[in-house]
C-alpha cells in the first residue's frame, strides 16, 4: 500500500500522480535500500596495516581452524605469538561464546516452556536452529577472511562503523 505524501490518500503501486491533490507518487528503490543496509551490517573495521605477511602464511590455517567449535582456546594458545592467528582466534572465541549461549537458552527455554505448552519444544528448537544457522554463516565468513590473509571483525560481535 503507497500512501501520498502530501495528502495521505491511497494510491495504487502503478499511479504516478496522487488523483485527489495531484502530488508526485513516492517511488521506492527497494535495491539501493537493501544494499544500504546491507552495507550498514557489515561495515566492520578492516585491519591489514598491521599484519605481517609472513604471520598470515605460517598462521593462515590456524587462523581459519580457530572458527571451528572449540578449536579457538587451541589456536589462541598454541599460535599465540601470531598476531594473525590471535585475531581470528579472538573472533572464534566470540563466536564460540555465540554457540554456547544459544545452546543454554535453547534448552532453557525448551524445558521451561514445554512445561507450559507442548508445541514449545518445536518452536525453541526452529529458534535454535535458525540462530546456529546464522553463526554457522559467521563461521564460514570467517574462515573465508582468514583464508584469504584480511583481519576483518565478524559483523554483529562489534558495534558499526560510521
Amino acid at each position: 500500500m503507497i500512501l501520498c505524501t502530501k495528502c495521505g490518500a491511497v494510491l495504487a503501486p502503478e499511479t504516478g500522480i496522487c488523483p485527489a491533490c495531484g502530488a508526485a507518487s513516492p517511488k521506492r528503490d527497494f535495491r539501493r535500500e537493501v544494499k544500504g543496509f546491507r552495507k550498514k551490517l557489515f561495515r566492520t573495521r578492516e585491519n591489514n596495516r598491521t599484519v605481517d605477511p609472513r604471520e598470515v602464511e605460517s598462521g593462515k590455517y590456524w587462523a581459519a581452524a580457530a572458527y571451528l567449535p572449540l578449536f579457538a582456546p587451541v589456536a589462541w594458545l598454541w599460535k599465540k605469538n601470531n598476531g594473525f592467528v590471535r585475531f581470528h582466534a579472538g573472533e572464534g572465541l566470540r563466536l564460540l561464546a555465540a554457540e554456547l549461549a544459544t545452546a543454554l537458552a535453547g534448552t532453557a527455554f525448551g524445558v521451561i516452556f514445554s512445561l507450559v505448552w507442548k508445541a514449545a519444544e518445536l518452536w525453541s528448537d526452529l529458534i535454535f536452529a535458525l540462530f546456529g544457522a546464522a553463526l554457522l554463516l559467521l563461521a564460514a565468513l570467517g574462515i573465508r577472511h582468514a583464508l584469504m590473509g584480511r583481519q576483518k571483525e565478524l559483523p554483529f560481535f562489534h558495534p558499526p562503523r560510521t
